[in-house]
């Protein structure tokens, strides 16, 4: 039997910022370099400040906190572009441990993360009339084997509200469903429901006044291919999940974009429902052997740089 060599993935998620149209910031005949000095202004007063920026998950311990930034400028086809390094990692921890000759318990002083979270802002500049351009940066995540990749888009997202002040594009159902309705049928399409309870009293009376947790999850997963639109639409429209479920996440893959719909209902009737959220991501993924994964390798910009170029091409000509 021959040996294969395993690979390991680098997968590669691409967020797009809000755009900022005609005399973005104070800038008149706005220029790629413009953009990239105006990001790197933000990382160094970040870094002059000293400010760690965190987060906490909801009814969660962990925190997710991120330090230094640094920052390497490289060109992709003559476009200037941004690579950084953001120093994150998660604290607050708790039933948590390492071992190395000993075992340690960590806590909530205590941190654990990277310093090779990377990701790279490349500029975009729409128009004709220098007075009217339009703004925007694609933000790719290089998402190496040694990262959760749950974490690390995390750790991306903050950088980009926190430091960089910038939303990611806004996406509405109506505009997903009319893409869905120009292709037909839906490749791809996932749900999964979600109902979380606490305090129902299920336990019995003699042990009430011991009780520290009392939590119920019930969750349902559905999966579809190929399915005509007119059905696609029925079934991401359909709100009957509420009597059952507090949850639906709609995951819809078309080619390298996946969609995710966040719909969430209130059962408290004088609470406003909230708005479904719409979040797109297009999705690459680059293999390396295991003679790679060294991190002077792995991290080189060189290396980065060899590895995010066919990612861009492939994104520029899906949505030139």
């Amino acid at each position: 039997m021959v040996n294969e060599e395993k690979h390991y993935e680098i997968k590669v998620p691409v967020y797009v910022s809000e755009p900022i149209v005609r005399n973005p910031n104070g800038f008149a005949n706005v220029t790629y370099e413009n953009m990239i000095d105006l990001i790197t202004k933000r990382i160094d007063e970040h870094n002059a400040s000293e400010k760690k920026i965190v987060a906490q998950q909801r009814k969660k311990t962990k925190k997710k906190e991120i330090a230094e930034l640094n920052y390497v400028k490289r060109s992709f086809n003559d476009v200037p572009a941004l690579f950084v390094r953001m120093n994150a990692g998660n604290t607050n921890l708790y039933d948590t441990y390492i071992q190395r000759e000993e075992f340690i318990e960590l806590g909530k002083t205590d941190k654990v993360g990277s310093e090779n979270n990377w990701l790279l802002l490349y500029p975009q500049i729409k128009g004709i009339d220098p007075n009217h351009y339009t703004c925007y940066w694609l933000i790719f995540v290089y998402a190496d084997p040694h990262k959760d990749f749950n974490d690390i888009t995390q750790s991306a997202k903050l950088f980009v509200r926190y430091i960089l002040q910038l939303r990611l594009r806004h996406i509405k159902t109506q505009d997903v469903l009319k893409e869905l309705k120009d292709l037909g049928t839906t490749p791809e399409l996932k749900i999964k429901y979600t109902y979380i309870a606490s305090g129902n009293n299920d336990v019995m009376p003699k042990y009430q006044n011991y009780v520290i947790c009392d939590k119920f999850k019930k969750e349902k997963l559905e999966s579809f291919a190929n399915m005509p639109f007119d059905y696609t639409e029925e079934i991401i429209s359909d709100e009957s999940y509420k009597s059952e479920y507090h949850n639906k996440d709609i995951y819809i893959t078309v080619g390298k974009k996946e969609y995710k719909i966040i719909k969430k209902a209130q059962l408290d009737e004088a609470k406003k429902l909230l708005e479904d959220v719409v979040e797109e991501t297009f999705n690459m993924t680059s293999y390396v052997t295991g003679e790679y994964l060294e991190t002077n390798t792995l991290y080189s910009i060189d290396f980065m740089t060899e590895k995010l170029k066919p990612v861009i091409e492939n994104y520029l000509a899906s949505y030139a």
